[in-house]
């Protein structure tokens, strides 16, 4: 079996640590494939394809919610996936902060698309769900961001939009 290098969760230092790969999920995939495949062909299945198609549909969510279509798509994602922290944080082997700095886009998409909704399907939610857990599971920090983004935008909304004090009750009701 391969070794797997897991020092910093001590788990062994570059001893057999497949027992804890389970621990970590991504960590698991890619112990498993490293049983059957190369790591070359592992690294582009799990990281190099899905952070393509993530930050394609990313940016075509956040160009078709801001209403700028699907021309100016690519030049969304160009910003996106080609901007220096992106590039730093995927060079630097992060992959999971670069999963969570896309994910963020999405599940702010979402979140707008439920809180925009006055009565919000079960659909949009569990996207939204789904999303916040991925983005967890990725990165948490993301996920403080996110909660802090929400708030924020809580605030603006509450002094720039309703001002009435039942348009203010529901803006609270609506977000928490």
């Amino acid at each position: 079996f391969p070794l797997s290098w897991e020092s910093f969760r001590n788990s062994g230092l570059g001893g057999y640590a497949l027992p804890f790969q389970h621990l970590y999920f991504l960590n698991f995939l890619w112990g498993f494939l490293g049983h059957f495949s190369n790591f070359i062909l592992i690294e582009r299945l799990v990281w190099l394809w899905p952070i393509l198609f993530l930050g394609l549909v990313d940016a075509y969510l956040l160009a078709n919610y801001c209403r700028l279509g699907i021309i100016w798509s690519p030049l969304v994602w160009v910003v996106l996936i080609l901007n220096t922290y992106f590039l730093t944080v995927a060079s630097g082997g992060q992959i999971t902060v670069a999963f969570g700095y896309l994910m963020f886009g999405l599940t702010f998409v979402l979140f707008l698309k439920v809180i925009s909704d006055s009565k919000p399907k079960l659909p949009k939610l569990i996207y939204l769900s789904w999303a916040l857990v991925l983005m967890l599971a990725f990165d948490p920090r993301f996920v403080y961001l996110f909660v802090m983004v929400a708030f924020f935008y809580f605030l603006f909304d509450l002094i720039l939009g309703d001002r009435n004090p039942v348009g203010i009750l529901k803006s609270i009701i609506k977000y928490f």
